[in-house]
């Protein structure tokens, strides 16, 4: 797959996406223009089944010190417990410079127990009308 170049050099380009990808664990949600949505998109996805696959701690931990910056790496340590993917959102075109905004947030992943509470709730408002 082709990278994303984002019209920066090799070093600013790696720094602006570990940022990016440090915000996103975080804050769950940030605002930013299309094509770095679509950058993040691919680094937070790879990034999160890179986690997924490794069983064991340490190895995980220490991954996440060389990709993420200050606080996301404390908040990451059980991340791979609780997101399955991103998903993106048009906001549509900012003001001062007509740039496409789009919104990156993080999806959790549901338990099985809360999926059935959810189609019980639905069959009872089915039922009550």
């Amino acid at each position: 797959m082709r990278k994303l170049k984002l019209s920066k050099k090799s070093q600013p380009r790696k720094r602006l996406l570990k940022n990016l990808v440090s915000s996103l664990i975080l804050f769950e949600q940030i605002t930013t223009t299309a094509p770095k949505a679509k950058a993040l998109k691919g680094e937070m996805q790879s990034l999160i089944s890179k986690l997924k696959s490794m069983d064991n701690e340490v190895n995980s931990k220490r991954y996440l010190a060389s990709v993420l910056y200050g606080g996301a790496k404390v908040k990451a340590y059980d991340f791979k417990d609780l997101y399955k993917e991103v998903k993106l959102f048009k906001l549509g075109r900012r003001f001062g410079d007509n740039a496409e905004t789009v919104m990156v947030k993080l999806v959790r992943e549901e338990t099985k127990t809360a999926k059935s509470a959810e189609k019980k709730d639905k069959a009872t408002k089915v039922t009550k009308k």
